[in-house]
């Protein structure tokens, strides 16, 4: 409880230093108070004093009581890329529950799963299609795709230390596959739709679903590439799969044939896809997409209300992803994202030249990757990535 509170004093020092010294030059008061509480913000998802959710709606609740009326940043539960997200976990619930993930995960253990990188590859191929409609990295890799690995892992070897070798194995590809795929697509995690709503209100470019995709390329090259470097750094058992791909058939007999759910499910999946991949022809936007596939499921009963009611990571996500948008759109408004491309565009020569004194030579570019990495090895929170 002591480390609670300490945190939050920590939170409440660094929004009360922003709060007490005059908003620099080009910048409103507004403008830097908010941007204070939003620090204190960010700082909070490091932290962690309490659950996200509830960090978020009280930084939500001081921002509207101190700095700006609460409409101007609830605007954020508005915008269509929010309900894109959730939408888009919905529909990734409804895949689930019909059974068709499973269905085709064991399958495929059992067609191609000769091997351990083959079934490596495998898992990594199902992680990368349930990323293209569930932007959440828990809900995808922790709810379907590491439950497979942990079947291969028990019947990969009789010994300990073959399932340990192996078990390292598939829980490093998962975690390194996981996080290639969510970059693959606009939908594959939440914070890709945040950088296309950035790009639209602050760079005044828009994002489509199969222009993310196309621009994706490298990373698919790398994707394809993981499973193999994964297996020569982290080398599992060389045993057979036999007994693997067994215990796949066994279960896959007993799941029966093929239901009507599961049909269904196809179905709509493949019409998400095919107008999600053809929106710039078409013209169908891609949140109308999303919806027009939850409603379906709905509609057809693949999904019932219940089933979305009892996914706390989605409700939680909703009020994760509404309260940063809020914060970006209030920002944006209020004109400090163009006050701080600027004060970068000044920055980074120096940045340039204190690299090049030092024996490194170092582009803008370069500068903003380091700092990026800085802020992916250095600064963790478990937002629903």
């Amino acid at each position: 409880m002591k480390v609670r509170f300490a945190k939050i004093a920590v939170l409440l020092s660094v929004a009360v230093v922003f709060f007490s010294y005059p908003a620099p030059s080009g910048l409103s008061v507004t403008a830097w108070h908010l941007f204070g509480v939003f620090v204190a913000l960010i700082l909070g998802l490091i932290l962690q004093p309490c659950p996200e959710p509830t960090l978020l709606l009280v930084i939500t609740t001081l921002a509207s009581i101190f700095v700006l009326p609460i409409q101007a940043i609830l605007v954020g539960y508005t915008d269509a890329m929010l309900w894109l997200t959730l939408v888009a976990m919905m529909i990734g619930v409804g895949l689930k529950k019909s059974g068709l993930t499973r269905r085709v995960g064991l399958w495929l253990i059992c067609r191609f799963g000769k091997t351990t990188l083959r079934i490596g590859y495998i898992l990594s191929f199902i992680d990368m299609i349930l990323a293209t409609s569930t932007p959440s990295s828990p809900a995808r890799t922790g709810g379907l795709v590491y439950p497979l690995a942990e079947g291969v892992i028990n019947a990969s070897s009789s010994s300990l230390e073959g399932k340990q070798r192996t078990g390292a194995y598939f829980t490093l590809l998962a975690f390194n596959a996981s996080m290639l795929s969510g970059g693959l697509f606009m939908t594959g995690m939440g914070p890709n739709l945040i950088n296309v709503k950035l790009a639209q209100d602050v760079l005044g470019i828009s994002i489509s679903w199969p222009l993310w995709t196309l621009a994706a390329l490298p990373g698919f090259i790398g994707f394809l590439l993981t499973p193999y470097i994964v297996s020569k750094i982290c080398p599992p058992e060389a045993a057979s799969m036999v007994e693997v791909r067994a215990r796949a058939s066994r279960e896959l007999s007993g799941m029966g044939c093929i239901t009507r759910n599961e049909l269904t499910a196809i179905g709509i999946f493949f019409t998400i896809l095919i107008l999600w991949s053809t929106g710039t022809i078409t013209k169908v936007d891609s949140t109308l997409v999303a919806f027009i596939g939850v409603s379906l499921m709905l509609v057809t009963g693949v999904l019932d209300w219940d089933d979305l009611a009892e996914t706390k990571e989605m409700w939680s996500l909703l009020i994760w992803f509404g309260a940063i948008l809020g914060f970006s759109v209030a920002l944006t408004k209020l004109e400090f994202f163009t006050w701080f491309a600027g004060v970068i565009k000044l920055m980074l020569p120096f940045t340039t030249y204190f690299f090049v004194c030092s024996g490194y030579r170092c582009t803008p570019l370069s500068s903003l990757f380091c700092v990026s990495l800085f802020n992916d090895y250095f600064l963790y929170t478990d937002s629903l990535w």
